[in-house]
């Protein structure tokens, strides 16, 4: 049994929902639209998850060619999605920093849809990174196809957050930190679980 089938998608979707879901992404979000109405915050949102849905496909096309052409072998590929994956989640696990609150941004960037708030702040460099080195290690389209649905449904998720982020940023930021430190310790075993796998493909560790 390869790795593509010992994993489960929901490991997946716990990875997406760390390092590309809205646990990053509230605060800065209710900053970067604090003074501005409601229908402007809305309209900003729609528009940084429509590009932030763009940017991760073509991303995801684009590394898919590098890699393919650089010719990395899959145990690479495992090994590097494991320390991206580990790193971030043991930076999360061990640092608490308390939650701002909302102020008026010095000045608005001219584009601010497409930057800050479609690149980085929904599409992290590290979680774009991990995204592609999972596409990269599983060879079945069928089951590449649901993790990009994966993706989408976590892109939602984020557009639903920066929708309701008044509402969340008062009365469910506790909850949704809490689900996020759970959430972080996953990700740390399924960090290990790749890197185990990678070694054990090397002949550094017995197959598992």
């Amino acid at each position: 049994m390869n790795i593509s089938e010992r994993l489960s998608l929901g490991m997946y979707l716990t990875a997406f929902f760390v390092m590309l879901g809205p646990l990053k992404l509230i605060a800065p979000f209710a900053h970067l639209t604090a003074g501005m109405a409601s229908g402007d915050a809305h309209r900003l949102a729609l528009k940084g998850a429509g590009l932030a849905c763009a940017g991760g496909a073509m991303a995801a096309v684009l590394g898919q060619r590098a890699l393919a052409n650089w010719r990395i072998e899959r145990p690479t590929l495992l090994l590097a999605a494991g320390i991206v994956l580990l790193v971030v989640a043991l930076r999360s696990v061990t640092t608490t920093t308390p939650r701002p609150k909302p102020t008026l941004p010095d000045a608005q960037p001219p584009y601010p849809a497409l930057s800050p708030l479609a690149v980085p702040l929904i599409l992290t460099p590290y979680g774009i990174a991990t995204f592609i080195l999972i596409l990269a290690v599983t060879h079945d389209l069928r089951r590449q196809v649901v993790i990009f649905g994966l993706f989408l449904a976590v892109m939602l998720l984020n557009l639903l957050a920066m929708w309701y982020v008044q509402w969340i940023f008062r009365w469910g930021g506790g909850i949704l930190a809490l689900v996020g430190s759970v959430l972080r310790v996953l990700q740390v075993a399924l960090a290990l679980q790749l890197m185990l796998e990678a070694l054990s493909l090397l002949h550094v560790l017995p197959d598992m």
